[in-house]
């Protein structure tokens, strides 16, 4: 009765011949043999992430300068300003 379960439990998870492994671990040990088929798509999306890297650098130094730009203004209409009171 022993051999019957081992003989179904192998037949169950061997694929290829190859007793023990599930339908993941072989897809897996292929995908490592073939020459590791996640560095491929791994390119692809480092490309992405460094340009919404860069893109998220952008907004940040456009709300820099617009910030910048805001104070130094104000400080400007504060200098220049007339003091109409006194013209009039």
């Amino acid at each position: 009765m022993s051999a019957l379960s081992s003989l179904t439990d192998s037949s169950i998870n061997s694929i290829d011949g190859r007793p023990g492994l599930t339908d993941f671990q072989l897809s897996l040990r292929e995908m490592q043999e073939a020459g590791g088929g996640v560095k491929v798509l791994l390119i692809p999306f480092a490309i992405v992430a460094f340009m919404l890297f860069l893109l998220l650098l952008g907004a940040i130094g456009l709300g820099i300068s617009m910030g910048v730009l805001a104070v130094c203004g104000r400080i400007w209409r504060f200098l220049m300003r007339t003091d109409r009171a006194r013209s009039a």
